[in-house]
């Protein structure tokens, strides 16, 4: 079994954050929402094995998307989309408007995946840090 280090929101409406041992993600989302928890994030833990691994996945938590910024977006997201403004011109927009560099990142991506072809919800599966896949 392997650690995994959640997010999760209780049956009152709280925050909580731990860890979980579990076989895979999805096991341990299934153990969450045994106990009551909506997973919010669930990643594998860390293991300290070298520098350079360690370094990496502090970069990787420092760039992370704060939860008022993903609400920020989302709500620009569906009032621009409610208003029928182009999926393309609408993520250009937010990207503008983003301060946050990973997230600017992000949509950035997001739009030139749907310029390429693929769906919304296939541009926003490439990125499960951000988005979760209960969308």
């Amino acid at each position: 079994m392997a650690k995994f280090s959640y997010q999760a929101i209780s049956e009152n409406g709280t925050n909580v954050s731990g860890t979980i041992e579990a076989d895979s993600v999805a096991a341990a989302e299934s153990a969450l929402l045994g106990k009551g928890y909506i997973p919010t994030k669930v990643s594998a833990t860390a293991t300290v094995r070298s520098g350079g691994s360690f370094l990496a996945a502090m970069r990787k938590s420092m760039a992370r998307v704060k939860l008022s910024d993903l609400i920020l977006f989302t709500k620009q997201f569906r009032s621009m989309m409610q208003a029928g403004v182009p999926i393309l011109r609408l993520l250009q927009v937010l990207e503008n408007q983003s301060q946050n560099q990973t997230m600017k990142k992000v949509v950035a991506d997001i739009g030139q995946a749907i310029k390429s072809g693929a769906t919304l919800h296939e541009a926003m599966k490439k990125h499960p840090a951000i988005f979760s896949p209960f969308i």
